[in-house]
């Protein structure tokens, strides 16, 4: 006789997760709803010792009309933003100097705007074009609320002396500080380096800038670095669950657009524009790529 495989259902996990219900409080919500599940069934379905049928598929949409929408949407997340917290929570309570890097519209930025809200002590740049050292020394003052006059190593003593008092700077879209001149680029990297020495400093960006760093830092830059991620394209799967979470009908569809074109931002824009035109307007309007 072949044997049965059993798999764990992570969706139904992570729905179990968010409601916050026992397996007893599920048992009795199910029971009102017409359906007779024991606690020690939903043991079994929960850690993959039970074959998947059709009343685990009831099961999951019950708990989807159960829990607020804006809750599974606010406490979504794939692994390669589990793996990103992971690193931002590390330099944090280190107060390392660490290096995120992973295609755009994964969440990068969206997860740094949750871990920072959920964190005292963590300050946020978002580097907004390439510019040279003063430049970048400038708008860390303004955005320090701390004087931007005299030289660059005042302004710098200046920087480092406010960030003490901090636990994480997170340094948002830092492939932007690439630059055409090696030695340029490296003093701009420098400036976090001897940063990192009094607070957790975390380079968030695409892939260029890990390739920037090796192919130009020193390698004492590297002898700093604490903790490192390279996060990967959402799974087909993450796609398709996010695509759920807000609400999409057409969800396959929509999670087969967002592949390469910007993934969870495709997706949100999708659903946000549905909600006023209707989902099929929607995907009209979104752009493709170059007419054929």
């Amino acid at each position: 006789m072949e044997a049965i495989k059993l798999e764990v259902d992570f969706e139904f996990n992570e729905l179990l997760r968010l409601s916050g219900l026992s397996l007893r409080e599920l048992s009795q919500l199910l029971k009102e709803r017409g359906i007779e599940a024991s606690p020690a069934m939903l043991s079994l379905l929960k850690n993959g010792r039970k074959e998947h049928s059709p009343l685990l598929d009831q099961i999951k949409k019950i708990l989807k009309e159960y829990i607020p929408q804006d809750r599974q949407v606010s406490q979504f997340q794939t692994e390669g933003q589990r793996r990103m917290l992971s690193v931002l929570e590390a330099a944090y309570e280190d107060r390392e100097l660490a290096l995120i890097v992973g295609p755009s519209g994964i969440g990068k930025t969206y997860t740094i705007g949750r871990f920072s809200q959920s964190r005292e002590g963590v300050v946020v740049y978002k580097v907004a074009k390439i510019m040279a050292l003063g430049d970048l020394l400038r708008d860390l003052c303004r955005v320090l609320s701390i004087p931007e006059y005299g030289t660059n190593y005042q302004r710098f003593i200046r920087i480092r002396d406010t960030i003490r008092n901090k636990k994480l700077l997170i340094i948002d879209e830092a492939d932007l500080l690439a630059d055409d001149s090696p030695k340029r680029f490296l003093k701009k990297i420098e400036v976090f380096r001897e940063l990192s020495s009094v607070c957790g400093v975390v380079l968030v960006g695409l892939l260029e800038l890990d390739e920037a760093i090796y192919a130009n830092v020193k390698s004492y830059v590297y002898s700093r670095m604490g903790y490192y991620a390279c996060l990967k394209e959402p799974s087909p799967q993450e796609l398709l669950r996010y695509c759920e979470y807000r609400g999409i009908k057409d969800s396959r569809r929509v999670a087969g657009n967002a592949i390469g074109r910007g993934y969870f931002r495709y997706i949100d824009k999708v659903a946000k524009r549905a909600i006023k035109i209707g989902e099929d307007m929607a995907l009209s309007i979104m752009y493709g790529g170059r007419r054929q």
